[in-house]
């Protein structure tokens, strides 16, 4: 038994990008390695990143990464990185038809929750400390138009990230994090770097509750992973980073260009599951999602989100618990028929008032806002921001 449950963790694909997709991910694309010469750059950032390693930052290397994202791309293609040391790795891009300046006072707003343009992808999202201590992100948009002497803001934020769409399992880790704002070529460009350099918690089984663009999850304190045969497994994220390039493009109309590198291993007893295709499919995950949101014409203004968010920070713990269980509850009237709802721990969580009184604080406020969230850009909300008082 154990040798079989091995051999169907092994062919399982973790990370992959759509509930219930079953198609093979190389069968419209075929990877190839970035060019060599983007290395040195990412070689650099990554050691700028990784606890003071390498502390002085040097923006002619950083120029060949900025270059690569700038660059046009092969059609159909997966890019990983050449040579990299930090295992599996993917790139993918996007372009946000906003200004840099909005999308900074959106994801980088130290009044809103960062997790408003990833709730596909990411629970919890905060900074533990700024520049070494605990202090507010800086306005970032404010630094605006960047100058030739770049801006540069190091801190470590903790991520817990939502069910993996094929195993269930979701994870927390702590991230060091460093931030760039810099002119390049007569362009505004951010620079995101982040790095685990500690395994993450074990994983824990949770479940993705109707279609995962409605941004519906479920979490326990179950070890394991949310599959037939192995809830046993001890699994783990033991190492993931990113290199983001947020490059500002001003005509004709505003956009920003992304390029997203990213490596991750994962899996257990130190062996690593995660393939390249695994994470470009995360990406394509994260990025619909983030591009979504910011182009939406009904998001709020972010002076109004983060009045909502002050407010949810105001509900005395008694009436987020009585909110919480009214969620639960709507949950499984929403989705009656979601295959996720029949495991014996999801029932739990539904029906059982000790699940709420096991939520962190924060953890129930992050459910409000991803409702209000939904009410703003027409989604479907299971239970309605609007009788709940806030």
């Amino acid at each position: 038994m154990l040798l079989a449950a091995l051999f169907c963790l092994l062919a399982l694909p973790p990370f992959a990008a759509a509930k219930g997709d079953q198609r093979d991910p190389h069968q419209d694309v075929r990877e190839i390695e970035a060019p060599m010469a983007v290395v040195p750059g990412l070689k650099h950032l990554l050691a700028f990143v990784k606890n003071g390693r390498e502390p002085v930052f040097d923006k002619g290397l950083a120029a060949g990464v900025i270059d690569f994202v700038t660059a046009p791309k092969k059609e159909e293609k997966i890019y990983s990185i050449p040579n990299g040391e930090e295992g599996p790795s993917a790139y993918y891009e996007l372009q946000v038809d906003k200004s840099l300046a909005c999308i900074l006072e959106y994801a980088y707003n130290p009044e809103v929750p960062s997790i408003l343009v990833s709730p596909s992808s990411t629970r919890l999202s905060y900074w533990k400390t700024i520049q070494g201590r605990k202090q507010p992100l800086p306005k970032l948009w404010q630094q605006l138009p960047a100058t030739e002497e770049p801006y540069i803001i190091h801190g470590v934020e903790t991520i817990e990230n939502t069910p993996d769409l094929h195993t269930g399992a979701y994870y927390r880790y702590d991230l060091d994090r460093t931030l760039i704002l810099l002119q390049y070529k007569g362009h505004n460009v951010l620079l995101s770097l982040s790095g685990q350099n500690e395994a993450s918690e074990v994983g824990r089984k949770g479940a993705v509750v109707g279609p995962d663009d409605q941004w519906n999850y479920l979490y326990s304190e179950k070890k394991g992973l949310n599959k037939f045969g192995m809830g046993w497994v001890d699994s783990y994220m033991y190492s993931s980073y990113s290199v983001i390039v947020y490059y500002e493009i001003r005509e004709p109309t505003p956009s920003v260009k992304v390029g997203i590198f990213k490596w991750l291993r994962a899996g257990w007893k130190n062996i690593n599951m995660v393939k390249t295709h695994h994470i470009h499919n995360g990406l394509i995950r994260f990025s619909d999602t983030y591009k979504e949101i910011l182009e939406n014409s009904s998001l709020p203004d972010p002076d109004d989100l983060a009045a909502f968010w002050s407010r949810v920070e105001k509900v005395e713990p008694g009436r987020l618990k009585k909110m919480m269980r009214a969620y639960f509850q709507s949950l499984a009237t929403v989705y009656p028929d979601d295959e996720s709802l029949s495991a014996g721990w999801v029932e739990n969580i539904l029906n059982d008032e000790s699940s709420v009184e096991g939520m962190g604080r924060r953890e129930m406020q992050t459910v409000l806002f991803l409702e209000y969230l939904k009410k703003a850009l027409g989604k479907q909300q299971v239970i309605n921001i609007d009788q709940i008082g806030l």
